[in-house]
C-alpha cells in the first residue's frame, strides 16, 4: 500500500495528500494513514529503533553511521519502502533516506518521548564527530565539502536540537565548524542565519567558565568571518576584536585551554586582517598609498602577529593560510608608509 502512495510523497507532504483525497472519503484518508501506519507496526524492535534515528535526520543517513548490528533493521526498513538507497551523486558512498512526508509522518509517531530523545541525543552525538572530522579535512582537500554538503540539514539539525535540549556549547560548536564550508560554498548568508540563532541562545557566558569562554569566542569568531564574507566590514570588525578579548583573556591564564586560546586567538586577527584588508579594497581597490583610515596599517600589524601566534602554537594549518600574505604585508609596510 505504501508503494501506491510513494510517487505522490515525492510531490507534496502528508497533508496535502490528505486534503487531494478529501473528495473521495474518510476511508481513503483513513487507507493513507493506515498504510504508513501498518509498515511501521510490522517492524521489529531493532528496525523501530532504527527508524527513530531516521525520523531526526533529515538528509538521511549514510552507511557509515549504521552500526553493523542495526543493518538487519535497515534491510526490514527497506523492505515496507519507509526507507531508500539515495546515492545517485555519490556511488562509493551508500546513502539511505525517507521521502520527507513519510520522515515527518514517522517523527510525529514515535512511540514515546524517551525514544526520541535517545534518538536525538544518538544523532547529535554521531554528527558532532562527523562535523569535526570533515571540518578538518575540508581545510587540507576541498572536495570534503561535498561529504559536508550531503549531511549539512544533518548538522544544523542537531545544532538546533541541541539548543532546544538547552546542550549550547554543542550547538555553537557544530555551526563555528561549518563557517568555512560556508565560504567555500558561497552561502556565507545562510550560514550567518544559523550561527546568529545559536549566538541569540548564547548570550555572553559567565567570564569564569573558561570552557565557555572559548566556544564564546570560536563562536563569535564565525559571525565577524561571515560578516566579512557577507560584506559587512564594520559589524565583522565588532565580533573579531571581540573574540580576540576573550582568546586573550584565556590564554593569559596558563591553563589548560592556554594553547586552544592561542590558536582561536590567531585565527581571529587573521579573519580582522583579511576583513580590514576588505574593508580597504571596497574602498581604494590596490591602492595601498590611500590609506587614511589606517586599515593597511593595522592590517599589516595583523598578519605579523597572528603569524607569531600561530607559530607560538605550532599550528601548521594556521601558517599555510597566513603565510602566502607575507608578500602582500611586504608591499604594504613599503608602500603604506612611504617614510619608512
Amino acid at each position: 500500500a505504501i508503494e501506491i502512495v510513494g510517487r505522490a510523497l515525492r510531490l507534496a507532504s502528508i497533508d496535502d495528500i490528505r486534503r487531494g483525497v478529501s473528495g473521495i472519503g474518510t476511508d481513503s484518508r483513513t487507507a493513507l494513514d493506515g498504510a504508513i501506519e501498518w509498515s511501521i507496526g510490522s517492524l521489529g524492535a531493532d528496525a523501530r529503533s532504527l527508524l527513530a534515528r531516521f525520523a531526526v535526520s533529515p538528509a538521511g543517513l549514510s552507511i557509515d553511521v549504521i552500526e553493523p548490528d542495526a543493518l538487519t533493521g535497515l534491510g526490514e526498513l527497506i523492505d515496507v519502502g519507509l526507507v531508500g538507497r539515495r546515492d545517485l551523486e555519490r556511488p562509493d558512498r551508500s546513502r539511505f533516506r525517507m521521502l520527507e512526508p513519510i520522515r515527518q509522518f514517522a517523527a510525529s509517531h514515535i512511540e514515546s518521548s524517551a525514544d526520541r530523545e535517545a534518538a536525538v541525543a544518538w544523532h547529535s552525538a554521531v554528527h558532532l564527530t562527523l562535523v569535526r572530522q570533515l571540518a578538518r579535512q575540508m581545510m587540507q582537500d576541498p572536495r570534503a565539502t561535498d561529504l559536508i554538503a550531503a549531511d549539512e540539514p544533518n548538522f544544523t539539525a542537531a545544532a538546533m536540537n541541541e539548543l532546544e535540549r538547552g546542550h549550547i556549547g554543542i550547538a555553537a560548536e557544530i555551526v563555528a565548524l561549518l563557517d568555512w564550508y560556508w565560504v567555500f560554498t558561497g552561502t556565507a548568508i545562510e550560514g550567518r542565519h544559523w550561527i546568529e540563532r545559536v549566538a541569540l541562545a548564547i548570550g555572553t557566558p559567565d567570564p569564569t567558565d573558561l570552557r565557555a569562554a572559548v566556544l564564546y569566542g570560536s563562536l563569535t569568531r564565525s559571525r565577524g568571518f561571515l560578516a566579512s564574507v557577507c560584506q559587512q566590514y564594520e559589524d565583522a570588525a565588532a565580533h573579531l576584536m571581540r573574540s580576540i578579548e576573550v582568546f586573550d583573556r584565556v590564554a593569559a591564564l596558563e591553563g589548560p585551554l592556554h594553547s586552544h586560546a592561542l590558536r582561536g586567538g590567531a585565527w581571529s586577527r587573521f579573519h580582522l586582517a583579511r576583513n580590514l584588508t576588505a574593508q580597504h579594497f571596497s574602498r581604494h581597490g590596490f591602492d595601498v598609498t590611500s590609506d587614511e583610515a589606517g586599515l593597511v596599517a593595522r592590517a599589516s600589524e595583523l598578519y605579523s602577529s597572528a603569524e607569531a601566534a600561530f607559530r607560538s602554537a605550532n599550528d601548521r594549518r594556521g601558517l599555510a593560510y597566513v603565510l602566502p600574505f607575507d608578500g602582500w604585508n611586504a608591499v604594504m609596510r613599503s608602500e603604506a608608509r612611504p617614510e619608512q
